[in-house]
C-alpha cells in the first residue's frame, strides 16, 4: 500500500470511522488485494466493529503474505485475547517480543508487553503478568531515561 494509503485509514481509525475505512478499502481493493497492510487494516477493522472471525480470516490472509508482520502477528494476538482463546493469544505476542528488532519503536513494544501480561492475567498466571508488566515498565523507563540523557 502507498503510504498516502496508510495515513487515510490512520485517519479513519483514529476518528473511530469504521465504515469510512472500510468504504476506503473497498476502494483501493483492486490494486492492494495482495498487500499484507491491506489485510490487516481489514482484520482491525472487522475486530473493532466486533466481527472476531472476519478479523482472523483476514489476518490469517495478512500473514500469509507476510509472516513476519509485526501488526498482523499483534493483530491476531488481540483478537485471540478478545475470543478467549489465551493460548493462542499468548502464541502470538509472545514471538513479537521474542523476535523484536532494536528498530521497533518503544511505545510498540510497551503495547505488546502490556497486551501479554494482560493475556497472561485473563489466562489466570498472575506471575507471568507480572513479568511482562514490569518489561512494559523497564522498557519505558529506558526510554524516558534515553530521552534525558539526550
Amino acid at each position: 500500500m502507498q503510504e498516502e494509503n496508510h495515513k487515510q485509514i490512520a485517519g479513519f481509525l483514529k476518528n473511530g470511522d469504521y465504515q469510512s475505512a472500510l468504504d476506503f478499502l473497498a476502494k483501493i481493493e483492486e490494486k492492494a488485494r495482495n498487500d499484507s497492510d491491506y489485510w490487516y487494516y481489514s482484520g482491525h477493522i472487522a475486530r473493532k466493529m466486533g466481527d472476531l472471525k472476519r478479523a482472523e480470516i483476514f489476518c490469517k490472509k495478512a500473514l500469509e503474505l507476510s509472516p513476519i508482520s509485526r501488526n498482523a502477528n499483534f493483530e491476531m494476538g488481540i483478537i485471540y485475547q478478545t475470543a478467549g482463546e489465551y493460548k493462542q493469544a499468548i502464541l502470538f505476542l509472545k514471538k513479537l517480543v521474542d523476535n523484536s528488532s532494536q528498530d521497533v519503536h518503544f511505545t510498540d513494544m510497551v503495547d505488546t508487553l502490556n497486551s501479554l501480561a494482560l493475556t497472561y492475567k485473563k489466562a489466570g498466571d498472575g506471575t507471568t503478568a507480572l513479568k511482562y508488566y514490569n518489561l512494559a515498565l523497564e522498557t519505558l523507563a529506558q526510554d524516558v531515561y534515553e530521552h534525558i540523557k539526550g
